[in-house]
């Protein structure tokens, strides 16, 4: 699976793991909002067969690779608060509020 972690991204994902005390991070993506999907971040235990498993501390499931293949994520901090940002070529719309994003079927 192509996708790529900032090293800002990895650094935040590792603290969180402490945190949370999980050996992984899960990243999926979920209908919602008003582009039609949202990114949805989840801690867990266990991996399975269909997981590709990123940098040793990301999995993404085997469904989600046609919208996530090709993804660079990265982490921003600053006054008004921190989040991940994405960048993926295979979004063609997002909504205003940067939270959801479509891909042509």
């Amino acid at each position: 699976m192509n996708l790529t972690l900032s090293n800002k991204a990895f650094t935040h994902i590792n603290s969180l793991l402490k945190e949370y005390d999980s050996p992984w991070a899960r990243l999926q993506v979920k209908a919602g909002k008003c582009a039609g999907l949202v990114y949805e971040w989840d801690f867990t235990t266990s991996k399975t067969d269909d997981d590709s498993e990123i940098d040793g501390v990301l999995l993404v499931d085997k469904s989600n690779e046609p919208y996530l293949s090709g993804i660079e994520i990265g982490y921003k901090a600053d006054l008004m608060g921190s989040e991940f940002t994405y960048i993926n070529p295979k979004a063609t719309a997002s909504c205003g509020c940067g939270i959801s994003f479509h891909v042509e079927a």
